[in-house]
């Protein structure tokens, strides 16, 4: 038996299945965890348990908005199947690329601006959730790595990016 990366759900399953996953993980970080953390109305939170609570949000929020536009292609999609079947596979592959294009994006900007974020961080006076970031030499190596990989990544999404688009079904 071979081995492969690739996972069964692939094609518009795949597209309806991911949508899904990022919407209910993103709205669950993006609702639910922060209002768990604050612990609602009942006390006042700590200032720890508010910046949690904004780092799942913006998290959660970013998920929401990944699953809401895979979602909505998907939808789309439904009604080009009814009314142009022939252009349908086209589309598909268009939520496909689309989809992963944004989900590297999501990946690779924020770590470009790892090291930017830990100089800084180290720069200001200490917080509660993060009391000594930035502050080791080992931490801005590591925002270094990151912001090396976030950009070698957006550095290699414009050739493969076109290469896709060349190939891609009509």
């Amino acid at each position: 038996m071979r081995y492969s990366w690739q996972w069964g759900g692939t094609g518009p399953l795949g597209a309806w299945i991911a949508g899904t996953v990022f919407f209910v993980t993103g709205m669950v970080m993006g609702i639910a965890v922060p209002a768990w953390l604050t612990g609602g109305t009942a006390k006042p939170p700590a200032t720890a348990a508010l910046e949690a609570a904004v780092l799942f949000r913006v998290t959660g929020w970013t998920l929401v908005g990944l699953g809401g536009v895979i979602l909505a292609l998907m939808t789309i999609g439904l009604w080009i199947g009814v009314s142009r079947p022939y252009h349908l596979p086209a589309w598909h592959w268009w939520v496909g690329f689309v989809g992963g294009l944004m989900g590297a994006l999501l990946f690779a900007v924020p770590a470009t601006l790892a090291f930017p974020f830990l100089h800084y961080m180290g720069r200001r006076p200490p917080s509660l959730l993060f009391p000594e970031m930035g502050c080791s030499p080992e931490d801005l190596w590591i925002g270094a790595l990151f912001s090396a990989l976030g950009l070698l990544v957006l550095i290699v999404l414009v050739p493969v990016s076109r290469r896709l688009v060349r190939g891609r079904p009509r």
